[in-house]
């Protein structure tokens, strides 16, 4: 799965939960979730092609 692809993925399973909790800021909400799952994979990553990958995933979740 390509990181763009994962980033997606990720946001797209948060932002159904976030609805039910959230009254406004749904997007920004999930995609924050999302962002803390992505930190603590980087963190926890001790193999450096790994690393790199969750590092682009990332990036594309920050661009949302």
């Amino acid at each position: 799965m390509t990181p763009k692809e994962k980033s997606k993925e990720l946001f797209d399973k948060f932002l159904p939960l976030v609805e039910a909790f959230s009254c406004e800021g749904q997007t920004e909400n999930a995609k924050q979730c999302a962002l803390i799952c992505v930190e603590q994979l980087i963190n926890d990553s001790i193999i450096e092609s790994i690393h790199e990958y969750w590092e682009e995933v990332k990036q594309i979740l920050e661009e949302l």
